[in-house]
């Protein structure tokens, strides 16, 4: 994972600036799907990461979970 300066420095090359997205994988290294990825992306909050962490879960929330899937 990119640290978050990368990310924000991604997404103004590309809104701000105007840079393709190709232009940005070379300058930065990155691969154009990684740059594709933070370039689109609106909110760079774990909540839109795409994977579901039961940490962050109530313990009964947890629970249920656990009894639907069961039977």
């Amino acid at each position: 994972m990119l640290p978050m300066i990368n990310k924000y420095n991604i997404k103004t090359m590309y809104s701000i600036q105007g840079k393709s997205l190709r232009e940005i994988a070379r300058e930065t290294g990155h691969t154009f799907r990684t740059v594709k990825k933070y370039a689109l992306t609106e909110d760079f909050s774990n909540k839109n990461i795409g994977l579901l962490s039961l940490t962050h879960l109530p313990g009964e929330a947890v629970t249920d979970m656990i009894d639907v899937h069961r039977v």
